[in-house]
């Protein structure tokens, strides 16, 4: 039996005997660095190792992160007796062995067990784990070979895509993952990450498979290596499949749109809002309709297969099965611990049906839509009171495509957009940063007047008087320590000389903003450096309404945008990026 040789890994191991989890992101191979056991006779075998994306940050002052993931296992004999893991370091030198005993296996020819384990995050490098199992009469399985990563933290890495604008989409076969897959160039895409770590990317604005320019609604998976399209279209214009309201069907599909407001909830289905799009009739406008996506198939859950539908309100804080929002896109959105989805704002259709500017917040615990505050009427100037100072009175001005988080004790946070302010009369881009902590809003930071440059300060260092400038369309984030993440959008620099595309990353901690990385000025190239390579030169260019989606270990990931390629060209894009946070 192996035997543990590095006390700084702690190892365990969990078991379930029937349940098979989806595909992710880490792959799998036979074979080991260090020479793991061959098979022979009626030995177990094991396949479909998967855990998440592995990048974590460096930590010079010692600690760990956890690598989850599973395997499949069969034995024909029924008598899987041990678990096994060892760990690599980059040198292909053995760090960690330890074997498990599985009782809950006795007698079970086939199930998946899940493995966690810790790795040093003390030294950078590409790490190797290998797995394999044991049963009772010392007949050993195949082996199967995970990676992880430890880099430098506050450092960008560009995954996949290309460094060059308009690039086509490369489809491939439907269901199958490909290196030479590849999403093509959009803006105004919906992501998320599910639970076992693949990134998922819907719908937006870009270029398909024939190079036509258009909505689409082609829904993809990265499992942290390669690329797979798995439903809609590859084609543009395409319209939705509703089927039967809360019936999970193959055929279903939301018709092809941008600027959708998305959330996963602690199941790991992905839940999908409006948007400016195609309805069940091919017609275009702006959508109301909800969707749930369990992994294999969408559900219509609620709102319309119409167009431009007015909102149903009801009472304010009152739930009720005939509410619904109107139809609106670039609306912000959230998900709070209870698994209650939130949305705010965007542009689109009031109480009356008429089109304009919203500040109505709503909840949907996943039967009915409560509204919970703001106005039912379109083009409303917020309401500050004192920065600081929760009160019942105050609440945002109507605005579209601002940036939103909810925090570790649920407070959901709201920053900028393109909207009315204190003083109202019309619409322009906002910096003001909003706490609501499910009863009132309060005014944090950031000025009540329309159109404010940023404050950058000195790079890396947090002060008061910093604060990004007015912008829209950015991606936002929380990381694991409950920090704020501000990157790019469309909106004023340090020199307000206009209005352009931004680059600038920012942190807030609670109290003050820190300019992280990227520029104080508009319009910047991407700095790519090596595909899958960590460099503190690295920066995506300027861009807005990209896709963002939140890992795990607090890491971002940015696919895409309209902005700067390398190129110093403007466009829409394709490039898939990493955000790797250093530890507080």
């Amino acid at each position: 039996m192996k035997r543990h040789l590095c006390s700084r890994f702690v190892i365990g191991l969990t078991v379930l005997s029937t349940a098979v989890l989806p595909g992710c992101g880490g792959g799998s191979s036979s074979g080991s660095p260090g020479g793991l056991p061959s098979t022979s006779g009626n030995e177990p075998e094991i396949s479909n190792l998967q855990y998440p994306p592995a990048y974590v940050a460096l930590n010079s002052g010692g600690g760990s992160a956890t690598i989850a993931g599973s395997i499949d296992f069969a034995d024909p004999d029924g008598d899987p007796a041990t678990f096994t893991i060892e760990i690599y370091d980059s040198g292909d030198i053995l760090l960690a062995s330890d074997d498990y005993p599985l009782p809950d296996l006795d007698g079970e020819a086939s199930g998946t067990a899940e493995v966690s384990f810790a790795i040093p995050t003390d030294a950078e490098g590409v790490f190797t784990f290998q797995v394999f199992l044991t049963d009772e009469t010392a007949l050993d399985s195949n082996s199967l070979t995970g990676t992880f990563t430890v880099v430098e933290g506050d450092q960008w890495i560009w995954i996949s895509g290309s460094d060059i604008w308009h690039q086509i989409g490369a489809y491939g076969i439907k269901g199958t993952p490909s290196p030479a897959n590849s999403p093509g160039a959009r803006n105004g895409a919906a992501s998320w990450i599910d639970s076992s770590g693949s990134l998922w990317l819907f719908g937006g604005t870009g270029r398909d498979s024939d190079a036509v320019y258009g909505r689409i609604n082609d829904l993809w998976k990265f499992d942290g290596t390669e690329w797979a399209w798995i439903s809609g279209g590859d084609v543009c214009f395409q319209p939705g499949v509703y089927g039967d309201q809360g019936e999970a069907a193959p055929a279903n599909v939301p018709g092809a749109r941008q600027y959708s407001a998305s959330w996963i909830d602690s199941s790991g289905n992905l839940w999908l809002f409006g948007g400016g799009g195609y309805d069940s009739a091919g017609d275009q406008g702006n959508l109301n309709d909800l969707w749930k996506f369990d992994g294999t198939s969408w559900t219509w859950i609620s709102g319309s297969d119409v167009i431009n539908q007015p909102g149903v309100y009801g009472t304010k804080g009152v739930s009720d099965q005939a509410n619904v929002p109107g139809a609106r896109a670039q609306a912000a959105s959230w998900i709070d611990s209870s698994g209650n989805l939130w949305l705010f704002g965007g542009t689109g259709r009031d109480s009356a049906g008429d089109q304009g500017s919203l500040n109505d917040l709503w909840k949907f615990d996943g039967t009915s839509w409560t509204w919970i505050s703001g106005s039912d009427v379109i083009n409303q100037p917020g309401v500050y009171g004192t920065k600081g100072v929760s009160d019942q009175a105050n609440v945002p001005g109507t605005r579209h495509s601002a940036s939103s988080w909810i925090d570790s004790s649920g407070n959901l946070w709201l920053f900028g957009g393109y909207g009315w302010d204190s003083v109202g009369g019309g619409s322009e881009i906002l910096n003001d940063l909003w706490k609501f902590d499910g009863t009132s809003w309060t005014w944090i930071s950031g000025s009540n007047v329309i159109t404010q440059p940023g404050v950058y300060g000195t790079k890396g260092v947090a002060d008061p008087a910093n604060i990004p400038g007015a912008r829209y369309l950015s991606a936002s984030w929380i990381d694991s320590s409950g920090n704020l993440w501000l990157f790019g959008g469309t909106g004023y620099d340090s020199a307000v000389a206009g209005i352009g595309q931004l680059n600038d990353l920012w942190k807030f901690d609670g109290t003050s903003w820190t300019w992280i990385s990227g520029s104080d000025v508009i319009n910047q190239p991407g700095v790519y450096g090596t595909k899958g390579v960590s460099d503190q030169a690295n920066v995506p260019g300027a861009r807005f309404v990209a896709a963002s989606s939140i890992d795990s270990n607090g890491n971002l990931w940015l696919f895409g945008g309209q902005g700067y390629d390398s190129y110093e060209s403007s466009g829409r894009l394709n490039d898939l990026w990493l955000y790797v946070p250093a530890p507080d």
